[in-house]
């Protein structure tokens, strides 16, 4: 696990190490004090990240037979689902995260399963699958799953599969570059609402805020792009650049987590305010008068960090 930066060095909370290669996907429990890493070495770790700058690593789930790049977290944080290259998707029982057991494994997707997510109430569980579609389970009874609906028309293998806050707003990404978004309010009869402009990469994974409002998306390349989603549509907003791979809110709404072919698990911190907050606390010396003048002349001295 990586050193604590010491204060006002960096921006950056540690890095979550042990994978023995690419990391691949994240996600957080819905109180954010569980998160989950996926990786090509087959693997999916549970790690404790109650205090964000002293991670603990709780348990690793394994037996896949290739890799996993699809973890979710139930909203009760008790159930593990997990979607593999191995064209399989696992359900696991999580009473006690550091001793999980696997509890039903679902078959039949079309091709390998990239994500899955569970509905904010936890009752349906959404595959996305390597032949461009979203499947959707019933999973009420988590030993007897049942095929509620599949969602077709993208012409690439489809990457994510995201649920809205609400239950009734998924939105899918695939490698077309396009972002979709549908309306499942009848899950047994899906329509869709709105698609992006196509993307210069595919989309590899997408998550909603807490709220909603926000949608954030990584691609095979940089950035990472931020949407605003209003009246069901989408509108981009900003972009971060510097790693490339998956994502995932906590619940605070702010923090960001990403993951990445180097390895590692990056958190994020996505709102202006609070990023001005801590570069003003890490910059030094702070900006005075004179500097001021030198730079921007007769204008009002108004210092970014006062």
């Amino acid at each position: 696990m990586g050193a604590t930066p010491p204060p006002g060095q960096n921006l950056a909370l540690p890095t979550l190490d042990g994978h023995t290669d690419t990391v691949c996907a994240v996600a957080f429990t819905p109180d954010g004090h569980t998160l989950a890493t996926a990786g090509d070495d087959r693997t999916v770790r549970l790690w404790d990240v109650t205090d964000r700058r002293r991670p603990r690593k709780l348990a690793a789930l394994t037996g896949y037979g290739d890799a996993v790049c699809g973890p979710a977290l139930s909203p009760d944080g008790r159930t593990p689902a997990t979607g593999s290259r191995d064209q399989t998707l696992r359900l696991w029982i999580g009473a006690d995260p550091r001793v999980p057991r696997a509890l039903s494994t679902l078959t039949g997707h079309g091709g390998r399963v990239n994500t899955v997510e569970f509905s904010p109430d936890g009752r349906v569980l959404a595959a996305s699958n390597g032949d461009g579609t979203m499947r959707l389970w019933d999973v009420t009874d988590l030993r007897h799953p049942r095929d509620l609906a599949t969602l077709t028309g993208r012409t690439g293998g489809a990457n994510t599969a995201v649920f809205s806050p609400d239950g009734h707003t998924p939105a899918t990404g695939g490698w077309d570059g396009t972002v979709w978004l549908w309306d499942v309010t009848d899950v047994r009869h899906p329509k869709g609402l709105d698609t992006s402009a196509a993307l210069p990469e595919g989309i590899n994974s997408a998550v909603f805020s807490p709220d909603g409002q926000t949608l954030a998306t990584t691609e095979s390349g940089d950035p990472v792009r931020l949407w605003r989603v209003t009246d069901r549509r989408l509108h981009q907003t900003s972009a971060l650049l510097g790693h490339v791979g998956k994502a995932a809110f906590a619940p605070d709404g702010h923090t960001l987590a990403t993951a990445g072919a180097d390895r590692t698990a990056q958190p994020w911190e996505t709102s202006p305010g609070r990023v001005a907050t801590r570069v003003c606390q890490v910059s030094h010396p702070s900006l005075i008068r004179s500097d001021w003048s030198k730079h921007f002349g007769n204008a009002i001295f108004r210092p970014p960090c006062t």
